[in-house]
Parts: structure tokens; C-alpha cells; sequence
């Protein structure tokens, strides 16, 4: 107030000079006009108004104008001045009392426009004294953990209902931070604009879709409506999708007829409600059959149960095998079964959780498969029951991130030529089929997540103090779940870990045997060289194509898989524009206007890969010398600057191009590379400069790529600027013609020396490229070439290399000076390819150039002929040191030698005696400590007397220091039966293993629960979603509960296992004995172990063995790991390449041991789900890796078996019902071999 009394004061004196009648106009011209009304909401303005109205004498206007809450309060008090709702709305006795005691006028502008009413100072002082804030009660929309809404009525009823959901209602949102939901009561108890809306949806005056699943009012369901599509005759206009159940339900009061229409209260939100699983009825794939079937249990497209054989049908077989969890239609990515459930598994059947083979991507590898493998419990130093595959080998499963996979068949056929026969004969050989799969590994989160206390399964406790559940409360709540969690991604907190336990179950030892020394082993070097040549198309080297997986144009990429120049017309700017290089997919070639529509040449791509006129750049003759066949090549006809120029047919037709199907219509069109120096079309129109030497206008036009520096050489012949013939120099089909020309084999140090192997570029290619496409080099390797690099470049045991060199060469066509560059360049695009495919020892690999001749002579002679090709060229010369191991015994000796041990020859030798064959699971000392051993030592050798008869030399007096263990045995069990000992030995080893196994229980009873000593069983982070679960999660404590593909990876650990794990599977298992198939307690990584197959189940598509050739790991653009909470600095991403050889067929069960030819069905594991005649396979639950039932298929024979069983006895006897069944089949008579109407063979 002061400051408006001083304002006032000054402006009374200010006023006084003013004419009197100017005053009243301007006091007219406020109080008639809406100048104050403006000002509602403004202080500034308002405040200015106000000062004037009071210099001029008159009364202050309320502070109505100077605050919206004013206002609303305004409104609020003064609500009896506005409309009611009619009295028949709410009560039958015409009162405005809603049933609960009191009533609601409606506001002030539902019928009028509201007006800024002036105060009565005197009535209201408070409000010029201090700024007043209205005790006004707002209505929420938001509850503890609960959103509030409105509950609609149906059209012009009041029909009044009530939604009420709390956590345990199944429509509850509970992955979401609101995801409760109710509407507001029937009776608010403020008169606020919630309160009055809610009144308004309850007696169904507003036509909205809010709660209701349709519209109700005659007028909204009309069909003719062309604005509405979601309409019916019988609902009206529907909420969402206007498609029918057969049977309307209700959720909250309201009716639903609709399939898949979502309201707030009826919510797209858990597992149950995806469009599969349909539900409960179909739950399972047998369920699914019997519904589809209409109950009758047999549909054609399902195979059925066989037993004959012992098999289930192919539904049942998917609920048992497959990785599709039917309950709540996710696919099994992560294990869930924990090691007590292992444990206490007696069957498949118990387990209930989700075991590794049942993982949509796993690999399990035999080499380490045990035939003293438990698959129940945990091996302290051996595998976890969740690492244990049901082949008996190591499985491991894998997030399919970024996976990616092909596979490609080749068919080996032998050819042979006869005189006077106008084609070859054929003859088939073996066809080998062959995969890739890349997939993508990273790390996301630490382990510390899984093991942590505060999980529920642990106690939900951190560093000792109880943590209350979720985001409880709110964040005040420092003890709980989540913010303990946020805690410790913020760095304010470190979490606790509980370490993982198991227990063992009574064990009962094996008999205690020799310890078997290994065989003696001789190791010899060998020096030998791989040589491989890359040849180039005339004036190029790649120099301007970095030969790099991110290059625009990679140059050997062009080599490999480019069409014409690889460049291609940009049809809006009408210039030559680069054509990205790809090994993913192969090139297509069309023509324009052919004479077979729509025809495709798919044997394109690369140069000097195929033979004949398969060349680089497509055409093989240059354009007809004809200014209108040349026009046609020219993309703009218009503009006066140099644009593109189409690679075309000698006709001017267009040659089209594409890799992927969807771009087959688009008429992609290849550029020539056309020189900046080249003629125009105007130089066309002279006829010697089309057919007169030196061709002026076709120089510098090039069908194929060149360097830049060399774009606007001049060739002598317009063929030059085409490759007009190819050899197949690149590939398979023609790399030794390098050999048939001995001076220029010579020079590129090729000879016929044993240790001196050339092989092909798509060789090279096809062993180091792990990405490539495989049509790109299908039927253009030799396998074996590849698979050498490939071992050389892996192995390295056997190999070393010692040396690579690279050589540059060029043809003497050309100037000296520049055909050094062109092979200095090659040689350099070369080595950066090899480098950057991660081909091993490349930091000390070294360059030189030779060229066919040291003067210049410029294009002299044809481009494409062999010689002057195979010049165009870089060389690698790969030297290593191959090491081959022998056994001396078999060079010296034709004796056998086997089960060869050296005789003890003191008490000391005792201690070379095999322990670990006393126990399973690799070995008793997961379970005994040292002390133990020693004590079983001592007792060995004392019962048996051994160390006492050694020194003796009283019972094997007749032995010398060698001896077959065999002899051994046999004398030693003499001796016993002379003596009468056989019985006390027979006792001994009862009493010793008695021993053993009080021993070992003794120790379990004071052991318990054994902690686990190393990252595994990650089944032990995840749990399984219900049906009924919400798929989505607002809190990191239950985002880790599951393995969501959206959300969740791996951590440092399992990374790490993974990558050990896929190196393993290239690798031999321990070595064996060759006389009894043990383990060898000494020498465990020499080559001589079990074979590194592996078992690669992929969905319900693969489940198959495998033999992997190659392996790739690449850590592009890498990502360190710098947390300190992992296991040291590494990379956080790893693409994983793997190419693999099929072996035998695949059944959703494991692998068929069975070769496959024509009539087999057993390529995909999921085939004998619909088909009959696939082959099906059973392993025993033990994990051993045993056939237990087989069903096998053999075609024709199954053409000859009839059954009988539906032949009924009849009165005249069996020869009348062998009559019966011949005049049924017309077949030959099958006489009495049948017997009780089984299956016959005539």
C-alpha cells in the first residue's frame, strides 16, 4: 500500500492540472471498456491501472486481476451464479443433492461469459493488507503408485461404475512406475473442475472413449459414416480395432466384444496378452495340436507318434526339445535352472527350469566329453551341471546379438574325357556342406548384479543391513532395493556379493589302477612356402581404394566381387558417381531391351575369377562406331558440363545392375570411368574419330577402374579400355597357368619344389575374408589351399611363420618409371588387405617391385592377352617352419609297444601312481586334499607289499626295467593264485573302497554347502516370466531378475568364458592313452585327444554336429572395459565369425551320426516335427552322450512294408486273411511270414 499512496500522492498533483472533462472521459473510457479485464493475470499492468483509477479518486479494484489463483477461488465462491444440472441428472426428488449429502453448481462459463467483478474494499480488507492465499482443497490425479482417471458412463446415462486395481488385480501395470490405476469416487468432496468433470462422465454427458471399450448412442453407430471405420451396427464406434470376439467378456464393468482393443484399465501389458500364446487352452505345441485337430489328435501337418520306435509325435517332441517357451511365447535365450535343481533332478521331466540345451543359441564341444562325467552335480575343477551338454561335452549358450548366418553346399564331381564323345562324363564324388555364423559379444553390466545380497533370492541385504523392496516409498527411503542400486552406479555406494554353493552327493570311487607313461614322441621341422598371386586390371593398383572394410570402394573387395568400373549413374545429377563395394551379396546383371524379358546374368563379379568372356567390365566389345549408338551412352543430353556416360552393349543398350531382389526394378545403370581429358560428344559427330586409328574419341573412356593418375593415358586400341577376356587367373579355374609359363613363373620364385605351394587368390581370400558372401568364390577354391592358411594362420603349435615377402609387378606396356609405381602400389594394396584382415606376422612382412621389362614401351600389343595379365600382378610369399610329431617307437620297432610302464624301482616311484582314476568328475581331488592322497598311498603299497616285493625282487623276479602291463598283470595274478593271495587282494580292494566312501561321506557331512569358487552357473541370475508378468520394467531390480534381449547382455566374466570357451572349440581335448582310452595323468595338450566336434543348436533349425574350420574374433573401433569392479581393462564388444563344416543329420533331440544323401530328411533338426520320414534320435538323460532309441528311414525299403493290423482273423483262417490282404494290396502273395498283424517285407 505505501508504494500505491506514494504513486497516488504524486499523481493527485499531476491530475489537478488536467481538464475536467478529459478526466471524466478517461474514468468512462476504464470503467466501460475490458482495459482492467486485460489485465487479469498481468501484475505490471495491473498494478499500473490501479494507480491511475485511484489518483482519479475512485475505489480500488479487487487483486483479483494479479493472481490465477484469485481467479479460481473467484469462480470456486461464486458458483451458485452459473447453471445447474438438470434434477432428474442426479436425484428422482428434484434436488440437486447427489445421494451423499450435498450438491455441485456447475461453473460460471458452461453457460455465460465470465466477467471481472470489482470488490467492495471495506467487505474484503484483507485482501489490500497482505497478498492472500485461498484456502482452496484440489482434487489429485496422481495416488501413491496410482493413476487416477475419469470412469465414463454410457451416452446420456448415468450408469455409474467404479475401476479399482491394486498389485495383485491381473490388470495391474505393475512394471510401470503408475501402474495402478482407479478412477476418482462417484462423490469428490470439493466442488473443484475435477469434481465437476467426473460428475459429467458419470451421468455420460461427454461422448468420449476413455474407460469404455465402444460408444453406445444410436447416432454412433452408423456403418455409412465415411469418416469412421472403426464402426459397427450392434457396438457402435469401437475404442481401438473393430474385430469381434466370438464371446464378449467384461473388464471393470464394461463389456468387450472387441479382439485386442486396449483401454487404460485393460492395458497391453503382460505376457498373457501378446499375440501368442492364444492362452491357457494352447499352452503348449501338443495343446495347439489337439485345438487345431478339433480334438481329433491327428492333423497332416504334424507327425505323429511312432511305437514302433518309441517316439512322440512331433508336437510333443517341440514341448520337450524345442527352445520356445509356448507359456509365455518368449524364446529361451538364458539358462534358469539352478544347481539345486541339477541336483536334485531325477529325470528330464523334474526339471523345471531352463537347462542350457534348451538355449535358442548354444554350442557344446565334445573334446572335453568324460566317460566319469555326473551331469547332476558341480566338479570343483571340472564343469558345473550347467556346463554340461547332454553329448557329455562342454555347452555353453550365447546371446544371439547381431547373429547372422548362411550355409553353402559344394558337390564334388570327377570328370573324364573319351575320344569321339561330345561331353564329359561325370562322376559324383562327395558333397560337402558348409556354414558361417557371426553373431556379436558384449558387456554391459558387472557381475557384482548377479551375486549381489540385496536380491530377494538372497536376502535382500547389503553390507548387513536390510533393504526394503523395489523403490518402496519414495527416494527418502535410502534403504531399499533400487536406491541402493542407483547408489552404486552414482559411485556413492559398493554392493555386496553372496558366493554361489553346492553340494555333493555320496560318491563311490573306481578301482585304483597303474598310472600308463606316455608314448615317446619324435618332433621334426620342415621349411616350407605358400605363394600366391593377385592380379590387376590394366592401370590399376587400388592406391585410390584403401583396401579397408570401411573404404567407400575396398580394392580388393573390387577384385573379388566389382562390376565394370564400379561406378554407376546417379539418375538426378546425372554424374558417375562411386558404387560402394560389397562381399555380402553378388552382383546381378540385366540388359536393356532383352530379347528374353526379365533375363538375369548372375556370373559376374571380380576380375580374372571365371573363364571365357566373364569379364570385369561386363562388355567385351566396344560401342558401335555410330553417333547415334553413342548419344544413347551419354546420361545428359542437356547440360553443356561433363556428366556420366553409361556402360552399355556394342549396341548402346544399358546394362542394368543390382544385389538385393528389392532393387531389380529400380534400372540401376553402370558408369564408364571416363577421363577428365576424354573428348566430347560433338567429336562423335567426326567420322575418323570413330573409325580411323588412333579412335580419338574411345581413348580414355575405361569399362574398368583405374588410377586416377593414369585416367587419361591414351591406348593405341579401343579394346584396350575393355577387358575382353578372362582366364580365371584370380581362382581355381586358372591360377596354374601361371606354371605353364616357366620364365614368368620363374621370376615370381613359383617352382616345382615340394615345399613350394601355389595356390589361388580366392583361395587366400576365402580362408582370411571371414565376412564374404560364399557365392562369391562358390566353386572358384580349392578347400584343402584353404584350410591350410587357415592352420597356419591358427595353429600355432604346428606352424610358424617365418617370413612374408610381397613382390609388385607390372607388364612392359607402359612407361618405366610409371609401371614401377603401378607395382610398387599393388604390392602396397596387398599387404594393407592382409594387414587388415588380421593375417598373422604382417609387422615384419617386406615389399619388392619386378616388371617384365625395363624399357618403356608404350601399349604395345593386345590388353588381355595371358602374359601381359599375368605381369599385371602382386605376389605374397608366405614362409613357415611346419612341425610334425612321430611316434619313435613305431619307426624302430614293429613289436607292440603298447601298455608300456616302467617298473618301480624304489618306494619314491610309488607317487607316479594315477590318482585320479579313484573318483569322477575328472578326478578325486575336487573332493580329497593331499594328506589324503598320501595316506591311500602308503596303504596301497603296504597291503599289496608292491614297494616290498620290488626291493626283494622277489615277485617279479624275472622282469626287467621295461614291461607290457599286460605281462605284468598276468604274473602278478599268478603269483596271487600260487600263494593263495587272490582271495586277500579281492578284500583289500572291497575294504579300500569301503574306505574311500566313508572317507568322502565323513568329509561331505562336515563340508555342507561348499562355496563355488569361479564365475559359472549363470542360471542362478535369471528367472523365468509368467504368463501374468509385465514384460516392461521401470526398476533396475527387476530388469536383472530376467534376461531381456532389450535390456540385458553379459559381464566381464561371461565375456571372457565365452571367448576362452570358442577357442577351446578349435582345439584337441586332453590326450588319450591308445591303450584304454583314459586321460593321461601326464602330457594332457599333446595332439592326441579327443577331436574338437561341436554341436551347434540354432533355435529348432539347427541342432547338429559341426566341425569348426575358422574362427574369428574382431574388436572393431574398440570400447575398453575401465571399470574397476570387472576383471581388468578389455574390450566391451567382440564380433564373432565362424565358418564350419556340417557333419551327419540334425533332429531337435541332438545330432543324427548318420551320413545324409537324396532321400534323407534330416538337414534342419525341426523337420520331423511335420515330416514322417526324418529320422529321430534319443540320448540317454545322463548326459553320456548314448543312443538310446534311433528311428531310422531307408528308401525304397520302406516302399515294401505293409501292415497288416488292420486285417481282422476270419472264420476261413489264416490263408483266407493272406488272401484278403493280396487282394487288398494287388501285390505278389506274401505267404505266412506275418505273424499277429505285424509289419511284413516281401
Amino acid at each position: 500500500m505505501v508504494k500505491l499512496k506514494s504513486f497516488s500522492n504524486a499523481a493527485s498533483q499531476y491530475v489537478k492540472s488536467i481538464p475536467k472533462a478529459l478526466l471524466n472521459s478517461t474514468l468512462d473510457l476504464l470503467e466501460s471498456s475490458d482495459f482492467i479485464s486485460r489485465t487479469v493475470g498481468m501484475a505490471n499492468s495491473y498494478n499500473d491501472i490501479m494507480a491511475v483509477v485511484q489518483s482519479l479518486g475512485r475505489e480500488p479494484v479487487s487483486l483479483l486481476g494479479k493472481d490465477y489463483l484469485f481467479i479460481f477461488d473467484h469462480v470456486r465462491r461464486n458458483y451458485k451464479q452459473g447453471t445447474t444440472v438438470m434434477s432428474s441428472d442426479y436425484n428422482s426428488n428434484g434436488s440437486t443433492d447427489d445421494g451423499n449429502g450435498y450438491g455441485c453448481k456447475k461453473f460460471t462459463f458452461y453457460k455465460e461469459v465470465p466477467t471481472v467483478r470489482f470488490a467492495n474494499v471495506d467487505a474484503d480488507p484483507l485482501n489490500f493488507i497482505s497478498r492472500w492465499m485461498p484456502s482452496v482443497s484440489f482434487e489429485t490425479s496422481v495416488g501413491k503408485k496410482t493413476l487416477i482417471s475419469y470412469a465414463e458412463s454410457s451416452d446420456n446415462n448415468t450408469d455409474n461404475k467404479v475401476i479399482d486395481q491394486s498389485d495383485n488385480n491381473e490388470d495391474g501395470n505393475t512394471g510401470v512406475n503408475y501402474g495402478t490405476i482407479r478412477s476418482f469416487e462417484n462423490s469428490l468432496s470439493t466442488c473443484d473442475m475435477i469434481r465437476k468433470t467426473n460428475d459429467n462422465f458419470n451421468h455420460g454427458k461427454y461422448e468420449t472413449l476413455i474407460a469404455r471399450f465402444h460408444t453406445n448412442a444410436d447416432s454412433s453407430k452408423r456403418t455409412d459414416d465415411i469418416t469412421q471405420t472403426a464402426v459397427s451396427s450392434t457396438y457402435g464406434m469401437s475404442h481401438g480395432r473393430n474385430l469381434c470376439k466370438r464371446i464378449v467378456d467384461y473388464s471393470e464393468g464394461y463389456d468387450n466384444p472387441y479382439c485386442r482393443v486396449w483401454t487404460y484399465h485393460h492395458q497391453y501389458n503382460q505376457l498373457s496378452r501378446a499375440i501368442r500364446p492364444f492362452g491357457y487352452d494352447e499352452n503348449t505345441a501338443k495343446k495347439m495340436e489337439l485345438t487345431m485337430s478339433n480334438h481329433t489328435g491327428v492333423v497332416s501337418f504334424r507327425s505323429q507318434a511312432d511305437e514302433k520306435y518309441g517316439f512322440k509325435g512331433g508336437s510333443e517332441r517341440l514341448d520337450k526339445y524345442g527352445v520356445l517357451n509356448y507359456r509365455n511365447g518368449l524364446v529361451n535365450i538364458a539358462p534358469t535352472a539352478k544347481i539345486v535343481d541339477y541336483f536334485h533332478k531325477s529325470d528330464e521331466k523334474d526339471m523345471k527350469n531352463i537347462e542350457t540345451k534348451k538355449c535358442m543359441f548354444s554350442i557344446e564341444n565334445l573334446a572335453w566329453k568324460n566317460d566319469y562325467i555326473n551331469n547332476k552335480e558341480y566338479d570343483k575343477y571340472g564343469l558345473s551341471p550347467e556346463q554340461k551338454g547332454p553329448l557329455g561335452g562342454r555347452i555353453m549358450w550365447f546371446p544371439p546379438y547381431e547373429i547372422s548366418f548362411n550355409e553353402s553346399v559344394n558337390t564334388n564331381w570327377g570328370e573324364n574325357d573319351f575320344i569321339g564323345r561330345g561331353e564329359k562324363i561325370y562322376t559324383y564324388t562327395n558333397t560337402e556342406r558348409t556354414g558361417n555364423l557371426s553373431f556379436t559379444l558384449l558387456i554391459d553390466h558387472p557381475s557384482i548384479l548377479d551375486y549381489w545380497t540385496g536380491h530377494a533370492r538372497n536376502g535382500k541385504k547389503n553390507k548387513g543391513i536390510d533393504l526394503a523392496d523395489g523403490d518402496s516409498t519414495d527416494v527418502s527411503t535410502i534403504d531399499n532395493q533400487e536406491n541402493t542400486l542407483l547408489r552404486f552406479f552414482a559411485g556413492c555406494e559398493m554392493l555386496t556379493a553372496k558366493p554361489q554353493k553346492y553340494r555333493k552327493k555320496k560318491i563311490k570311487p573306481k578301482k585304483f589302477v597303474e598310472n600308463i607313461e606316455p608314448e615317446p614322441i619324435k618332433k621334426t621341422t620342415e621349411k616350407k612356402s605358400i605363394h600366391c598371386v593377385l592380379y590387376y586390371p590394366n592401370n590399376y593398383s587400388g592406391i585410390d581404394d584403401a583396401p579397408l572394410k570401411t573404404s567407400t570402394v575396398n580394392a580388393i573387395h573390387y577384385l573379388m566381387n566389382g562390376i565394370g568400373a564400379q561406378k554407376m549413374i546417379n539418375e538426378t545429377t546425372k554424374e558417375a558417381e562411386d558404387l560402394p563395394t560389397t562381399i555380402s551379396l553378388t552382383p546381378h546383371i540385366m540388359k536393356e531391351n532383352s530379347k528374353i524379358e526379365g533375363e538375369v546374368l548372375d556370373h559376374y563379379g571380380g576380375y580374372e575369377k571365371r573363364d571365357n568372356e566373364s569379364t570385369i567390365s561386363i562388355t567385351v566389345k566396344p560401342l558401335n562406331p555410330d553417333y547415334e549408338t553413342i548419344r544413347k551412352t551419354y546420361a545428359d543430353l542437356v547440360s553443356k558440363e561433363k556428366k556420366g556416360e553409361y556402360i552399355t552393349g556394342e549396341d548402346g543398350r544399358k546394362l542394368y545392375f543390382f544385389y538385393n531382389e528389392a532393387d531389380k526394378d529400380k534400372n540401376l545403370c553402370l558408369a564408364k570411368y571416363v577421363g577428365s581429358k576424354a573428348l566430347g560428344l560433338a567429336s562423335a559427330k567426326i567420322k575418323k574419330n570413330l573409325e580411323n586409328k588412333p579412335y580419338n574419341w574411345y581413348r580414355r573412356r575405361w569399362y574398368y577402374r583405374v588410377d586416377s593418375e593414369y585416367q587419361n593415358d591414351m591406348l593405341s586400341t579401343k579394346e584396350s579400355y575393355l577387358d575382353t577376356q578372362s582366364f580365371g587367373l584370380n581362382s581355381e579355374l586358372g591360377y596354374k597357368k601361371l606354371t605353364e609359363i616357366k620364365d614368368i613363373s620363374s621370376a615370381f620364385g613359383v617352382t616345382d619344389e615340394d615345399n613350394v605351394k601355389l595356390i589361388s587368390f580366392t583361395d587366400l581370400f576365402a580362408a582370411i575374408e571371414k565376412d564374404a558372401n560364399k557365392d562369391i568364390y562358390d566353386g572358384l577354391i580349392n578347400q584343402d589351399n584353404v584350410n591350410l592358411v587357415q592352420d597356419i594362420m591358427e595353429n600355432k603349435e604346428k606352424y610358424k611363420i617365418t617370413k612374408i615377402t610381397f613382390q609388385g609387378h607390372a607388364s612392359f606396356q607402359g612407361y618405366k618409371n610409371k609401371n614401377n609405381t603401378l607395382a610398387t602400389n599393388r604390392a602396397a594394396t596387398f599387404k594393407k588387405w592382409m594387414t587388415d584382415c588380421g593375417f598373422p606376422n604382417m609387422e615384419g612382412a617386406t615389399s619388392e617391385v619386378k616388371t617384365q621389362m625395363n624399357k618403356d614401351k608404350i601399349d604395345k600389343g593386345y590388353n588381355s592377352t595371358v602374359i601381359t595379365k599375368l605381369w599385371r600382378s602382386a605376389s605374397v610369399i608366405i614362409e613357415y617352419d611346419e612341425t610334425s610329431l612321430s611316434d619313435i617307437n613305431a619307426e624302430t620297432s614293429s613289436t607292440d609297444t603298447k601298455d608300456k610302464i616302467e617298473v618301480p624301482n624304489g618306494e619314491e616311484s610309488m607317487k607316479t601312481m594315477n590318482m585320479s582314476t579313484f573318483g569322477v568328475n575328472g578326478g578325486i581331488d575336487n573332493m580329497l586334499d593331499a594328506s589324503y592322497n598320501e595316506i591311500l598311498l602308503k596303504e596301497t603299497a603296504n597291503s599289496l607289499n608292491i614297494t616290498k616285493s620290488y626291493l626283494d625282487g622277489k615277485m617279479f623276479p624275472n622282469f626287467g626295467s621295461t614291461t607290457t602291463l599286460k605281462e605284468l598283470r598276468d604274473e602278478r595274478d599268478k603269483k596271487a593264485i600260487v600263494n593263495n593271495d587272490m582271495k586277500n587282494l579281492r578284500e583289500y580292494t572291497k575294504n579300500m573302497e569301503k574306505s574311500m566312501d566313508d572317507f568322502l561321506n565323513e568329509k561331505l557331512e562336515k563340508q555342507g554347502e561348499i562355496d563355488v569358487e569361479r564365475y559359472d552357473n549363470e542360471g542362478e541370475f535369471f528367472e523365468q516370466l509368467g504368463e501374468k508378468d509385465p514384460f516392461m520394467h521401470n526398476l533396475i531390480t527387476q530388469k536383472i531378475r530376467y534376461f531381456d534381449p532389450a535390456f540385458h547382455s553379459i559381464s566381464p566374466e561371461g565375456f571372457n568364458a565365452r571367448l576362452n570357451f570358442l577357442h577351446q572349440c578349435t582345439r584337441q581335448g586332453s590326450t588319450v592313452d591308445a591303450s584304454n582310452g583314459r586321460a593321461m595323468s601326464t602330457a594332457y595338450n599333446l595332439s592326441f585327444g579327443r577331436p574338437p566336434v561341436c554341436v551347434l543348436r540354432l533355435g529348432d533349425f539347427y541342432n547338429t554336429k559341426i566341425i569348426i574350420k575358422s574362427l574369428s574374433i574382431q574388436y572393431d573401433n574398440v570400447q575398453w572395459d575401465l571399470n574397476p569392479e570387472g576383471i581388468g581393462v578389455m574390450p566391451v564388444f567382440a564380433k564373432i565369425s565362424l565358418s564350419f563344416v556340417f557333419l551327419g543329420g540334425s533332429d531337435l533331440s541332438g545330432p543324427i551320426s548318420r551320413l545324409q544323401n537324396a532321400v534323407s530328411f534330416n538337414y534342419y533338426a525341426n523337420t520331423g516335427v511335420y515330416d514322417n520320414r526324418a529320422e529321430m534320435v534319443e540320448y540317454n538323460s545322463d548326459g553320456s552322450g548314448r543312443e538310446i532309441k534311433f528311428k531310422p528311414y531307408s528308401y525304397p525299403d520302406m516302399l515294401h512294408q505293409f501292415d497288416v493290423s488292420g486285417l481282422k482273423p476270419t472264420a476261413y483262417g489264416e490263408e483266407a486273411r493272406i488272401n484278403e490282404f493280396n487282394d487288398k494290396t494287388d501285390s505278389p502273395a506274401i505267404g505266412k511270414d506275418y505273424v499277429n498283424g505285424e509289419t511284413i517285407k516281401y
